[in-house]
């Protein structure tokens, strides 16, 4: 299951993990090439049991979750409003902490649970709504990971810097080329480059791999 399935990391993550041989649900707000395609409005977390009985349903235990729709729109703080912050922890934040508690309350066996934090997670976001969400969302990992390890289910992040995705376009001209000056790779990252790692984690390959947080970021720090 992979939300934000329709764009970015999330659409990249749906190929990449078809490719690989897994049966792929995705939630958006619009349609995925996932094998199963949900229209969902993560901040409604009341219709996310259903959600999963739809895509037990159709393609069985849910093995593996990667959570990464996130909500960005690079507000400043004197512009931060209560509803822009509310909206934002609860796409980033509040989504995630119930899908995960009904996959694991679900699980039957192994899971594999990766979510998409953020760079800005550890050194800040001129959005201090989005940089505060992906704080938490490493805190989240860490968490579950220790709280849940010994039932089999791994909890881990990927970390992604400046990604050439949707959302990254929507960052200040002039942020964006100071991220690029600190980036020693020289360039912004691909979609598909975070979906690998995301891949990876979600596998057998990382089996002792849990409540990690995997940057990929180009060497940004």
């Amino acid at each position: 299951m992979v939300t934000g399935a329709a764009g970015g990391i999330g659409a990249a993550t749906v190929e990449v993990l078809r490719e690989r041989g897994w049966a792929v649900a995705g939630v958006d707000l619009a349609p995925s090439t996932a094998d199963s395609s949900h229209i969902v409005d993560l901040r409604s977390t009341d219709a996310l049991g259903g959600v999963l009985d739809e895509i037990q349903a159709r393609l069985g235990r849910v093995t593996g979750l990667v959570n990464a729709a996130g909500l960005y729109r690079a507000v400043a703080l004197p512009e931060t409003t209560s509803d822009y912050a509310a909206d934002v922890m609860a796409v980033n934040v509040t989504a995630p902490i119930m899908l995960c508690r009904e996959v694991i309350a679900r699980a039957g066996g192994p899971v594999s649970i990766v979510n998409v934090t953020s760079v800005v997670g550890r050194i800040g976001s001129h959005d201090p709504s989005y940089g505060a969400s992906k704080g938490a969302l490493i805190a989240l990992t860490k968490g579950l990971a220790s709280s849940y390890g010994k039932s089999g289910v791994r909890v881990n992040a990927v970390a992604p810097g400046v990604i050439e995705t949707g959302m990254a376009r929507s960052i200040p001209a002039e942020r964006l080329g100071q991220y690029l000056e600190t980036i020693p790779a020289g360039r912004l990252g691909e979609a598909e480059e975070v979906a690998s790692v995301i891949a990876f984690l979600l596998s057998e390959e990382a089996a002792y791999v849990n409540g990690a947080v995997v940057d990929v970021n180009g060497g940004l720090a």
